[in-house]
């Protein structure tokens, strides 16, 4: 079973990443896919989160297997963002995302952190304990990275 899928670089643009979505619907281990560097906008990533959440459904009563996204480096704005919170709002499972480089603004931050912080508070009322390791670019607000859990080094992962 695939677990780690990296297809950084490789320039799949919005069409590209539709049509990986929609095979990540159906697929029943990955646990990290990186998709940095792709040209991918808000259009994509919104194809994008729809397949991770219906994956997520049909996985462990709800939450997906999915726990590292990288999203580093593409065209991703302030819907894009806002679809990704949808997500993570969904309890996805999702445990490290990785947004540095695209143009998310403060609205975008802002969906993203309520999202992470509602869905803390979901597990902890379940009796689940994470901690949250959050960075911000604050000074242009493009660059986003989040861990949820224990923090490591991303280029270990690489």
């Amino acid at each position: 079973n695939l677990t780690v899928l990296k297809l950084g670089y490789n320039n799949l643009g919005d069409a590209g990443v539709a049509t990986l979505a929609a095979g990540i619907a159906s697929h029943k281990s990955l646990n990290l896919l990186d998709l940095g560097f792709n040209n991918i906008s808000d259009h994509g990533i919104r194809a994008l989160a729809s397949g991770m959440q219906e994956a997520a459904c049909k996985q462990r009563g709800g939450g997906g297997t999915l726990q590292t996204l990288y999203l580093a480096g593409n065209l991703i704005g302030e819907d894009g963002a806002l679809a990704i919170a949808d997500f993570i709002r969904s309890g996805s499972g999702l445990q490290k995302l990785y947004m540095t480089g695209n143009r998310i603004g403060g609205e975008g931050v802002k969906a993203i952190t309520e999202a992470i912080l509602e869905e803390e508070i979901s597990r902890l009322g379940s009796g689940e304990e994470q901690d949250i390791a959050m960075e911000a670019d604050t000074t242009t607000s493009t660059g986003f990275g989040m861990q949820l859990g224990e923090t490591d080094n991303p280029a270990e992962s690489m």
